[in-house]
């Protein structure tokens, strides 16, 4: 439960995280980190998935909020001319 605590407080864009996901990535394919490297950048890498994660968890669920509401203003009866 620790763990997912700091990831939540952690700072940065998606895009920041996921970049360094990427370069981690291209570096690995081409053998450009030493063994010396690999296991901080690789829980560096952890950390920013786990920050990924998290944003777009919340933002299906902002996204599943505003259809609903979306839905309720669609099916809400208009008020008649009468009524006004």
């Amino acid at each position: 439960m620790a763990k997912q605590d700091t990831t939540e407080n952690k700072t940065g864009s998606f895009t920041s995280h996921y970049t360094k996901i990427e370069t981690l990535v291209k570096e690995l394919e081409t053998n450009k980190i030493s063994v010396d490297e690999l296991i901080p950048r690789l829980e560096s890498a952890l950390d920013s998935l786990q920050v990924c994660k998290s944003m777009l968890s919340k933002t299906q669920l902002r996204l599943s909020e505003i259809k609903q509401e979306l839905e309720q203003l669609a099916t809400d009866e208009l008020p008649s001319a009468e009524d006004a």
